[in-house]
């Protein structure tokens, strides 16, 4: 019977490829701790506006805003497209980033 030898070259190669995977899980996470560590030279386009309004940050935020915008809208008409009426449903009851509000 196909799928029952545990030591068979499908399974050994599954279990390759699951140890390589977690490797890079855990490789991945180490980098997130050592690089991925805020710090003073990170301008989140919100943040930003928040900790240090100007003009410089309203614009950036403004800018991010859009684009944010623009990429939902898109998305939703992809979704419209594929999942038809039912997502026509879905967007009537529910808002596309603040619930109740927007």
């Amino acid at each position: 019977m196909r799928g029952r030898d545990p030591f068979g070259r499908p399974q050994l190669i599954s279990w390759l490829c699951l140890c390589v995977s977690l490797f890079l899980v855990i490789h991945g996470v180490g980098l997130l701790g050592m690089v991925g560590r805020p710090d003073e030279r990170r301008a989140d386009a919100w943040g930003a506006l928040l900790k240090s309004p100007s003009w410089a940050a309203v614009g950036l935020a403004a800018v991010a805003t859009g684009l944010l915008t623009a990429t939902a809208r898109a998305e939703e008409a992809e979704n419209v497209r594929y999942f038809g009426a039912a997502y026509r449903g879905y967007m009537e009851r529910t808002r596309m980033f603040i619930p109740f509000v927007f």
